[in-house]
């Protein structure tokens, strides 16, 4: 059997996809507090000087 090119090969993929597109998602996680990423900025900093952080 020859098929054009984009067909697919089985023929309730068109649902299957329909049904995929309506499904909900996970929630995102929360966003990152400001100061969590400050903090680890600051002490990654500090660190590639050479110096000693918790």
């Amino acid at each position: 059997m020859r098929m054009r090119r984009g067909a697919n090969s089985r023929p309730g993929a068109l649902k299957d996809r329909r049904r995929c597109r309506h499904r909900a998602l996970p929630p995102h996680p929360a966003p990152e507090l400001p100061m969590t990423r400050y903090w680890r900025a600051d002490s990654d900093c500090m660190q590639n000087r050479g110096y000693i952080v918790r």
